[in-house]
């Protein structure tokens, strides 16, 4: 669960190169395997070009993040607000999707089946040793007793006074927490040693939308979990409680996050 959650916060809210082609050292791959000189070069181009798409969104999504907190943080703000702002992302979202996937599809053209093949099998490589990377960081953080949003659990045991209201929002937490773990899941499997489909050369771009759209409504569904907690939060503390709880969930997702 904690390498899955970490992931979903991640892709939620922070960097990363997540969702790009789904291929890891791409660019590695085609200077290595790509055969012409000039075609190598007209696709290290496209990369490049894709890389700044990409930087630029990633930009984006850290202003949107530090947006939800302060929306977050505010016992003012309700839940049209939060809806319309995780819309607004979504939308944002879309449009960065559909523009990558062309570009995916206009890189994939120019390499050949044998040089594509000897692409994945690099990146397979290089995937098995992302995550090994990424679970040896966790196990070291859960060896510590550092695992997500714990401190936030601790303040609701801490701090809310009502052990029925306590229940409560350790179980809107809790949903919002598996809601992590099934999106962490998905995006983690989204890797050319776990998916047939995405390492397809010939994929097409109707094919690569359903797996966007996939992913966009389990992202919907952490969001609407998102919401709920923020609601339970305010609707069933006073004042205190409320700005112990949320400064500490935001703290939480904010460490996570990143």
């Amino acid at each position: 669960m904690l390498i899955a959650t970490i992931t979903a916060l991640a892709i939620l809210f922070g960097g990363g190169t997540f969702e790009t082609f789904f291929i890891d050292d791409l660019r590695k791959g085609v200077k290595e395997y790509v055969v012409e000189d000039e075609r190598k070069d007209e696709i290290l181009d496209d990369l490049k070009r894709s890389k700044k798409m990409i930087k630029s969104f990633n930009k984006e999504r850290k202003a949107q993040f530090k947006e939800f907190k302060k929306l977050n943080s505010s016992r003012a703000t309700g839940s049209d607000e939060l809806t319309g702002f995780f819309e607004k992302s979504m939308t944002t979202r879309g449009e960065y999707q559909h523009r990558l996937i062309d570009e995916r599809l206009t890189v994939s053209a120019k390499i050949t089946p044998d040089e594509w093949a000897a692409i994945i099998e690099n990146s397979g490589h290089a995937t098995d040793k992302r995550m090994k990377k990424a679970q040896k960081k966790l196990d070291k953080a859960e060896a510590k007793g550092k695992l997500p949003f714990d401190k936030t659990q601790e303040t609701i045991a801490e701090s809310v006074a009502d052990t029925g209201i306590q229940q409560l929002l350790q179980g809107r937490l809790d949903a919002m927490l598996r809601s992590f773990e099934k999106l962490g899941s998905e995006l983690s499997a989204a890797n050319v040693n776990e998916s047939a489909l995405l390492v397809d050369r010939d994929i097409s771009r109707d094919q690569m939308l359903r797996v966007a759209e996939q992913m966009n409504e389990v992202r919907l569904a952490v969001f609407r979990h998102l919401v709920d907690f923020h609601m339970a939060v305010k609707e069933n503390t006073d004042a205190a409680e409320w700005d112990k709880v949320m400064k500490q969930f935001n703290k939480d997702i904010s460490l996570t996050a990143h």
